[in-house]
């Protein structure tokens, strides 16, 4: 179970961390290592997205080498992305594939990391829990919290 923190009064965000590498990257390439508290959990979104202003200049560059041109479009280039979520009860790790977007192509303009459909939510049975559901439980709901996410069950293809 994790819970869900507000954002903008509606949206729930998570925490946890995700390690970037090119999609054919060998030892010696860069990677980024990014960690948030706000990680926007959006089953409306069709992918995961990272928004490129987060990423390190270094690794920026080394996403427009040509060992990435296969990976590349207009405006944004796919990503490998080792995620680690951290539950109340346990620890839920995968291996997807992330978007890396410019500022101007993120959904709704957030700038951060969403986790999307494709590779990460299609990839697991969960059910959520409204903040209201639980205080009608009997349940003791710090302010922030959206409620609980309860994953029951994944895939992952590592």
């Amino acid at each position: 179970m994790l819970q869900a923190h507000l954002e903008e009064e509606t949206r729930a965000t998570v925490s946890g961390t995700a390690r970037l590498r090119g999609i054919d990257s060998i030892i010696g390439d860069p990677e980024c290592d990014m960690s948030s508290r706000s990680i926007l959990f959006d089953p409306g979104t069709h992918f995961s997205v990272i928004v490129e202003d987060l990423l390190f200049d270094q690794f920026r560059e080394y996403l427009r080498s040509p060992q990435n041109d296969p990976y590349q479009s207009e405006d944004r280039t796919r990503v490998q992305a080792d995620c680690t979520f951290l539950f109340s009860n346990h620890l839920f790790e995968i291996s997807t594939i992330f978007e890396v977007v410019p500022r101007r192509a993120a959904p709704n303009g957030r700038v951060g990391i969403i986790i999307g459909q494709k590779g990460l939510l299609n990839r697991k049975s969960y059910r959520s829990v409204p903040r209201e559901i639980l205080k009608a439980r009997g349940n003791h709901v710090e302010e922030g919290i959206r409620g609980d996410i309860v994953i029951e069950e994944h895939l992952n293809f590592r």
